[in-house]
Protein backbone atom coordinates (compact mmCIF):
# COMPACT_ATOMS: atom_id res chain seq x y z
CA UNK A 1 0.00 0.00 0.00
CA UNK A 2 2.76 2.36 0.72
CA UNK A 3 4.99 1.73 -2.13
CA UNK A 4 1.29 2.29 -4.32
CA UNK A 5 1.19 5.54 -2.58
CA UNK A 6 4.85 6.99 -3.39
CA UNK A 7 4.31 5.67 -7.14
CA UNK A 8 1.57 7.62 -6.72
CA UNK A 9 2.82 10.70 -5.66
CA UNK A 10 5.82 10.35 -7.97
CA UNK A 11 3.31 9.84 -11.10
CA UNK A 12 1.62 12.94 -9.96
CA UNK A 13 4.88 14.94 -9.36
CA UNK A 14 5.93 14.72 -12.77
CA UNK A 15 3.55 16.78 -14.56
CA UNK A 16 4.61 19.73 -11.89
CA UNK A 17 7.91 19.23 -12.64
CA UNK A 18 7.58 19.35 -16.11
CA UNK A 19 5.44 22.31 -16.29
CA UNK A 20 8.03 23.99 -14.37
CA UNK A 21 10.73 23.08 -16.88
CA UNK A 22 8.47 24.09 -20.01
CA UNK A 23 7.93 27.92 -18.24
CA UNK A 24 11.34 28.30 -17.44
CA UNK A 25 12.31 26.97 -20.84
CA UNK A 26 10.10 29.30 -22.51
CA UNK A 27 10.52 32.23 -20.39
CA UNK A 28 14.44 32.06 -20.94
CA UNK A 29 13.71 31.63 -24.97
CA UNK A 30 11.16 34.76 -24.88
CA UNK A 31 13.54 36.37 -22.89
CA UNK A 32 15.87 37.12 -26.04
CA UNK A 33 12.84 38.08 -28.44
CA UNK A 34 12.28 41.49 -28.42
CA UNK A 35 9.63 41.49 -31.99
CA UNK A 36 7.78 39.15 -33.39
CA UNK A 37 5.87 39.36 -36.39
CA UNK A 38 3.37 36.81 -38.36
CA UNK A 39 0.92 36.34 -41.10
CA UNK A 40 -2.33 34.55 -39.66
CA UNK A 41 -5.19 33.05 -41.75
CA UNK A 42 -7.86 31.64 -39.59
CA UNK A 43 -12.18 30.65 -39.94
CA UNK A 44 -14.45 30.05 -37.13
CA UNK A 45 -16.33 26.71 -36.51
CA UNK A 46 -19.61 27.55 -35.78
CA UNK A 47 -21.68 25.04 -33.09
CA UNK A 48 -23.25 23.14 -35.83
CA UNK A 49 -19.44 22.21 -37.22
CA UNK A 50 -20.38 24.95 -40.39
CA UNK A 51 -16.88 26.47 -41.29
CA UNK A 52 -17.31 30.67 -41.05
CA UNK A 53 -15.96 32.90 -44.18
CA UNK A 54 -12.05 33.06 -43.73
CA UNK A 55 -10.06 35.56 -42.60
CA UNK A 56 -6.60 36.66 -42.76
CA UNK A 57 -4.00 39.51 -42.00
CA UNK A 58 -0.40 40.17 -39.94
CA UNK A 59 0.40 39.71 -36.47
CA UNK A 60 3.16 42.12 -34.37
CA UNK A 61 4.23 41.74 -30.94
CA UNK A 62 6.99 44.11 -29.69
CA UNK A 63 8.30 44.20 -26.36
CA UNK A 64 7.37 45.58 -23.46
CA UNK A 65 3.80 44.79 -24.21
CA UNK A 66 3.24 46.64 -27.50
CA UNK A 67 0.38 44.44 -29.41
CA UNK A 68 -0.68 44.68 -33.55
CA UNK A 69 -3.45 42.59 -35.33
CA UNK A 70 -4.34 44.36 -38.76
CA UNK A 71 -7.12 41.69 -40.19
CA UNK A 72 -6.91 42.40 -44.47
CA UNK A 73 -9.48 39.85 -45.91
CA UNK A 74 -12.15 39.69 -45.72
CA UNK A 75 -12.83 43.42 -44.19
CA UNK A 76 -9.60 45.01 -43.00
CA UNK A 77 -9.72 45.96 -39.59
CA UNK A 78 -6.44 47.13 -37.36
CA UNK A 79 -6.14 47.12 -33.66
CA UNK A 80 -3.06 48.61 -32.34
CA UNK A 81 -2.93 48.27 -28.16
CA UNK A 82 0.08 49.54 -25.83
CA UNK A 83 -0.49 47.66 -22.72
CA UNK A 84 1.67 50.35 -20.72
CA UNK A 85 -1.01 52.39 -21.08
CA UNK A 86 -4.20 51.02 -20.35
CA UNK A 87 -4.52 52.23 -16.55
CA UNK A 88 -5.19 48.45 -15.83
CA UNK A 89 -8.53 48.56 -17.21
CA UNK A 90 -9.99 45.76 -19.63
CA UNK A 91 -9.64 45.48 -23.51
CA UNK A 92 -12.57 46.98 -25.64
CA UNK A 93 -13.59 44.19 -27.87
CA UNK A 94 -14.96 45.57 -30.88
CA UNK A 95 -17.41 43.48 -33.11
CA UNK A 96 -15.89 43.11 -36.83
CA UNK A 97 -17.35 45.80 -39.07
CA UNK A 98 -19.06 44.41 -42.40
CA UNK A 99 -18.25 47.52 -44.99
CA UNK A 100 -20.10 45.49 -47.52
CA UNK A 101 -22.83 45.34 -45.92
CA UNK A 102 -22.65 48.69 -44.97
CA UNK A 103 -22.08 49.99 -48.40
CA UNK A 104 -25.22 48.40 -49.48
CA UNK A 105 -26.75 49.92 -47.15
CA UNK A 106 -26.22 53.52 -48.03
CA UNK A 107 -26.57 52.66 -51.81
CA UNK A 108 -30.17 51.26 -51.57
CA UNK A 109 -31.11 54.03 -49.24
CA UNK A 110 -29.30 56.62 -51.82
CA UNK A 111 -31.75 54.97 -54.92
CA UNK A 112 -34.69 55.20 -52.54
CA UNK A 113 -33.88 59.21 -52.31
CA UNK A 114 -33.79 59.12 -55.92
CA UNK A 115 -36.89 57.25 -57.42
CA UNK A 116 -38.84 59.17 -59.20
CA UNK A 117 -42.42 59.84 -57.46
Amino acid sequence: MLRALVCLSMLLAIPVHAADTARARLEAFSGRIHTVSAHFEQSVLGAKGNRGEPSSGTLALKTPRQFRWHTTEPFEQLIIADATRNGGFPPLMLDPVDFVGLYRQNMARQAEQIKPS
